[in-house]
Parts: C-alpha cells; structure tokens; sequence
C-alpha cells in the first residue's frame, strides 16, 4: 500500500482524543519512519487491523505489516503507538481560513488546529489568494504547520439591494461578462475551483459555469436565489 504519509497520519489517544503525528510537517529522517503496536483504521476495506506496524519512508507509507513478523530496518525512527489507532488524515470540505478580517489569526492559529485534530487537507470556499497561496507555499516547505489546501480565491456573488457586498473575499458581478471575467481573473492566479453565492444573477451565473467549464476549472458553492436547482 502507497499512500502520501501528508495525507495520512493522526494517532487517538484510546480515549479518543487526538494525539497527531505530524511527519510530513517536519524534516525526514536519514532512516525511515517505523510506527509499531499500533492499531489501524482502514476506511478502506471497513477494517480495524490491531498490533500493524507502519513504515514510511519519505513522504509515502511504504508498509502495513504484523509487528510480531516485523524486522526493524536500521536507522529507523520508531515510535511505540501501544493502545492508540491510527486513521487516515480528514479533509474537511467547507473552510474559510482567510476571510477578510472575520477570522484573525489563521496562519497561527487556525492552520495548526485543523493538523492537531487530525485534518491533514482542505478545501477553502472562499478567501484571500495572496494569504492562501502564501500559507500553501509555507506549508509545503515545511516553515509552518497546516494541512494540504486547494483553493478558490474569492467567490462570486451579486450586489445586495444596499449596494455591498455580503460577504468578504468576494467579487462584485453584475453581467455576464464580468463572470467571465472573474473567472478568467482567478484562473490566471491559480485557484482550483470557482466558487458562487446566492445572489449572482441567473445569466451571469451561467456564464460564468460556462467559462469555468472553458477554463477546466470545477464551479461549486451554493444554487443562486435566481437559478432553478
């Protein structure tokens, strides 16, 4: 079994407070990482398989065996996971990690707490692409601790009947090809998906699904007041 050990790694506590182990945050060893008397979740088969021994050899889980049958390679870093579990890392699919001004402290605060509750990736609904991509970029070279984040940069959405905006990280739309321009903006400054709120208008929503689907960008977010479902 390969799996990118970024993705994979928290320990719970037997009683079920989650103790993350954090190996892609830090430096790989010159030996491999070996975790032993552990007890793994496997949500992929539906099975709890006790006493495995973990190996990880850079950034991938390069074994899952029985620890009575396991040889310890030289130079391993080991650690005795005796009563604790481990379990896949959790994506958590709706986050805003920087909104405007709404959520101070993110890079310090709100990045280490997704890793220490065993959140190892992210999908950011909305948000500052300066900030975002500065964080994802220092999450990757290991200067901060955070999770894996795919991104969409400011969602579009329509002016509301005072003339603002509701919400932050946003961009104003009030035809059809100002979405498109929008997304063609967002495009070129490397977000992952394009997200929509509620009060862009029906045309404008659909262009700018339009030039996603142009753009091979993935268009998610809620169904606009204006558009059928």
């Amino acid at each position: 079994m390969r799996i990118l050990a970024n993705l994979c790694l928290s320990v719970v506590i037997a009683s079920y407070l989650l103790k993350p182990i954090s190996i892609a945050q830090s430096n790989p060893a010159a030996g491999p990482t070996v975790i032993t008397h552990v007890t793994v979740v496997n949500p992929g088969t539906s099975s709890v398989e006790r006493n495995r021994t973990v190996v990880i050899t850079g950034d991938q889980i390069t074994s899952v065996s029985d620890t009575e049958k396991f040889q310890l390679p030289k130079n391993a870093r080991v650690i005795d996971a005796t009563g604790q579990y481990l379990i896949p890392g959790l994506w958590d699919m709706h986050v805003h990690s920087a909104f405007g001004d709404w959520f101070p402290g993110g890079r310090d605060i709100i990045l280490p707490l997704f890793i220490a509750n065993g959140v190892t990736g992210v999908r950011d609904m909305g948000g500052d692409i300066p900030v975002l991509v500065g964080w994802r970029k220092e999450i990757a070279s290991g200067r901060i601790i955070g999770p894996r984040m795919v991104i969409s940069g400011p969602m579009l959405d329509g002016y509301l009947p005072n003339g603002k905006l509701r919400f932050p990280s946003s961009i104003a739309i009030s035809t059809p090809a100002s979405a498109v321009a929008a997304v063609g903006s967002l495009k070129a400054q490397g977000v992952d998906f394009i997200k929509v709120q509620s009060v862009i208008s029906h045309d404008a929503y659909l262009a700018a699904a339009a030039e996603a689907h142009k753009q091979g960008l993935p268009i998610v977010g809620h169904v606009p007041d204006k558009v059928r479902i």
